[in-house]
C-alpha cells in the first residue's frame, strides 16, 4: 500500500470516529433541544427568525436529473432516463428547518431543502449513502461521504418532527449509531 493511500485511510478513519461521536451528540442535540455554537456567515447563509443552525460539513451531492427528450438528426424526439448528476464535495448548513448545500458544480449556487418539504429518507450508514425524496416527487437527492450518519441523523429529526422523538431511537437506518460494537471498532 502506498503512502498516499495509508495517510488516505488514516484520514478517513479519524474523519469517522469524529464524525460518529458528533453525531451521537447531534442526536442528544435534538432530543434535548439544544442548539450549537455555528456561524452562518462562512458559505453565505441569512437563515430565516427562529430559524436554528444545527451543523456545517462537507458531503458529497448528487440529485437525481429529470428524464428529457432529445431529437437526433432526423427531427426523431428520443426519451433519455434520468440520471444522477455529482455535484461533488459541497459545503452544507443543517439548521431545525432545512439542509443547504452551496453546489460546488454550479458556480457556489445555495440549494435549500426544507425538512417540512422531505416526504422519504433511506438511511444507509453502512455505504455512507443517505436518499432524500420530496413529498411531491419532483426532487431526488443524496448525499455520501464519511459525514453522511450527522445528516441522516437531522433527517431522520426532521420525520421525527411529524413522529415524534421516537423516530431517532427507532429508525432503522441509524441501528448502527446505537450498536455498542460497532462503536467499539471504530
Amino acid at each position: 500500500m502506498s503512502r498516499a493511500s495509508r495517510r488516505y485511510k488514516k484520514w478517513e478513519r479519524e474523519t469517522r470516529n469524529w464524525i460518529w461521536e458528533s453525531t451521537r451528540q447531534f442526536a442528544l442535540d435534538l432530543c434535548y433541544c439544544r442548539a450549537s455554537a455555528i456561524n452562518p456567515y462562512s458559505i453565505g447563509v441569512a437563515l430565516e427568525p427562529g430559524e436554528i443552525l444545527d451543523r456545517q460539513l462537507r458531503a458529497c451531492y448528487w440529485t437525481l436529473g429529470e428524464a428529457t427528450e432529445l431529437f437526433d438528426s432526423f427531427g426523431r424526439a428520443r426519451h433519455v432516463p434520468s440520471s444522477w448528476r455529482d455535484s461533488g464535495w459541497c459545503p452544507t448548513l443543517m439548521t431545525s428547518r432545512r439542509l443547504l448545500t452551496r453546489l460546488a458544480a454550479d458556480s457556489g449556487r445555495p440549494i435549500s431543502k426544507w425538512w417540512i418539504s422531505i416526504g422519504g429518507v433511506q438511511v444507509d450508514l453502512a455505504r455512507d449513502v443517505v436518499t432524500l425524496d420530496d413529498r411531491t416527487g419532483n426532487w431526488r437527492g443524496a448525499y455520501g461521504g464519511p459525514t453522511v450518519a450527522v445528516i441522516s441523523v437531522g433527517a431522520v429529526g426532521a420525520v421525527g418532527a411529524v413522529h415524534g422523538l421516537a423516530a431517532l431511537v427507532d429508525h432503522p437506518g441509524l441501528r448502527p449509531l446505537r450498536d455498542e460494537t460497532r462503536w467499539a471498532s471504530c
